[in-house]
């Protein structure tokens, strides 16, 4: 579908999974018109047209109605006269008492569809433009099942329906002459059971004026088969009907009538899009947003009250990418934020594939405790153990390349079975195969993709730490346009903040004017509870935590 567009001259970028462009229906020109590979179907965001690729051939002029399913075999079946079926069928006693007594034909049913008998098989034809095309053979003794070799293949009473018409969707031939005779006309049927389509038979679907119910069997090859063909034919126009009984042949053994199925056609769910949502299907989940109230904010860090406001607090399914020079604290930052966490009792996950975990923890002691980790008592140790042993907190011990796929896996398990609502990704290029390569950009890509369909399945709040590309100044100022791979990063992200340390105003030893200045600059935030832009803290070196500057 998309190359097809591309040839009429359409521009497309990638959203997901999906491709967009301009819709050629309504002639939006903001690109709401998303393509499903896939699935090969289209929808618009605008003007909510949708459909397959024949649709838009239609709507293209591309498609000529005279020729509908025409036969692309020109073998004739053996038996080639209406007479000989009927005439067949009528000498043969076991077939008829077949044909009544276990699907409830009647006489006139079997006269009207010219079903017929070989000695072994009950004969049923085919007929497109008046003319007999092929015949199916079905074994009245066991399931089985024949059709005539290199002849056409067909839709069953395809002459006797009207395109203009609501058209009824079948499994087989005794679904669709059971549905005939309990009032249900406008028919048809697919030869060779539910997963079966043919090409050509698009043509005809997609110029049918009126809507497709679809009475697969009620099982689960019914259930696949109907969704497959929703999908070929265009869900929009599509309903599934769940009848009283498997089938139609069943329902007219079981003694239905046309008004007694009528009530199931009148319940048929429509196919749609799954992702596609009416405003009043979501009102539940906004009415749950606005109860929250200040928590709809996200979790608030409670010795952080500037970022807080920046970034709105730490909301569900969403990445926070942190970047920085060198050295300039992004790792601790993060780790800050963790401390914060673990303070609320909520659960981490960390993967830290630079520093051993080892290191990860002293660091997280040393915040805790406030003082260099090499520096702790042997109570004030034994306090942070007791501390953190009891806590939520997880890590991957994986030093060097982590595949974003074990990454999934970590993530899945944590939650489902811990509860863990916040994972620490340390850093990106750990995290690529290539790193250094001319294939990065697209692995960072694929990444950043793959991450935001784990964060949407967990409802897990990912921080990720990223690092720049070379720097254009000399003072380790990095911007959101400096990540390597910054592209996709800025698109698929929710929030990304930048580090920058002050180092002419850092000072280390007894002075009393150390400054240590550490300005966080949110140039990305994608939620409204969070305003952005710029804060400065205070870098404790000693207890390696951030605070308000000092008055």
């Amino acid at each position: 579908m998309r190359e097809y567009l591309e040839k009429k001259g359409f521009k497309f970028k990638q959203a997901g999974t999906e491709a967009v462009t301009n819709c050629m229906f309504c002639e939006d020109k903001k690109q709401r018109f998303y393509v499903n590979q896939e699935k090969s179907i289209f929808y618009c965001h605008n003007c909510s047209e949708a459909g397959n690729l024949w649709k838009l051939k239609k709507h293209f002029g591309e498609l000529n109605i005279n020729s509908i399913i025409k036969p692309q075999a020109t073998k004739k079946p053996q038996a080639n006269k209406d007479t000989d079926l009927v005439k067949t069928l009528s000498e043969a006693q076991e077939a008829v008492k077949y044909l009544k007594m276990q699907r409830g034909f009647t006489s006139d049913t079997i006269k009207r569809f010219n079903l017929g008998y070989d000695g072994e098989y009950i004969s049923i034809p085919y007929y497109q433009n008046k003319e007999l095309v092929n015949i199916k053979y079905q074994s009245i003794k066991e399931k089985r099942f024949k059709r005539e070799e290199g002849c056409a293949s067909t839709l069953f009473n395809i002459d006797n329906v009207d395109y203009k018409k609501d058209i009824i969707l079948c499994e087989g031939e005794n679904d669709c002459i059971a549905a005939v005779q309990l009032g249900f006309e406008n028919v048809t049927s697919v030869p060779t059971g539910a997963g079966s389509f043919n090409n050509e038979w698009i043509d005809y679907f997609d110029s049918c004026a009126g809507n497709f119910y679809i009475c697969y069997d009620n099982d689960p090859a019914g259930e696949q088969g109907a969704e497959k063909l929703s999908n070929r034919i265009g869900i929009e126009r599509c309903y599934r009907v769940s009848l009283p009984a498997k089938d139609f042949n069943d329902c007219l053994m079981a003694g239905f009538s046309k008004n007694d199925i009528q009530e199931y056609f009148d319940k048929a769910t429509q196919y749609r899009l799954s992702n596609v949502k009416h405003l009043s299907e979501t009102l539940e989940q906004v009415e749950e947003l606005w109860r929250e109230g200040e928590k709809g904010k996200g979790l608030q860090l409670t010795n952080w009250s500037k970022v807080n406001e920046k970034l709105g607090g730490l909301r569900p399914a969403e990445i926070t990418v942190i970047t920085g020079d060198s050295g300039s604290g992004k790792s601790t930052i993060s780790l800050n934020f963790v401390t914060d966490l673990i303070a609320q009792d909520k659960g981490i996950l960390i993967a830290s594939t630079e520093m051993q975990v080892r290191k990860v923890v002293s660091k997280l002691f040393t915040m805790h405790a406030q003082k260099p980790f090499e520096n702790l008592t042997t109570e004030e140790y034994e306090k942070c153990v007791e501390y953190f042993s009891i806590k939520n907190i997880f890590f991957i011990d994986v030093h060097g390349h982590l595949s974003i796929e074990h990454i999934d896996n970590c993530m899945s398990y944590v939650k489902r079975k811990y509860g863990v609502e916040y994972v620490v990704l340390d850093h990106l290029h750990f995290f690529l195969e290539n790193e250094g390569s001319d294939r990065t950009t697209a692995e960072i890509n694929n990444f950043m993709k793959k991450l935001v369909i784990i964060t949407l399945k967990t409802s897990q709040h990912a921080i990720l730490i990223a690092h720049p590309a070379k720097l254009n100044n000399q003072e380790g100022k990095v911007k959101m346009n400096d990540i390597r791979g910054s592209s996709s990063i800025k698109q698929m992200s929710h929030n990304v903040a930048t580090v920058w340390r002050n180092r002419e105003t850092e000072e280390y030893g007894n002075s009393k004017q150390v400054t240590n200045e550490v300005v966080i600059d949110f140039e990305k935030v994608r939620d409204d509870s969070g305003t952005g832009g710029k804060i400065i803290l205070y870098f404790d070196y000693k207890a390696q935590t951030y605070k308000d500057l000092p008055s």
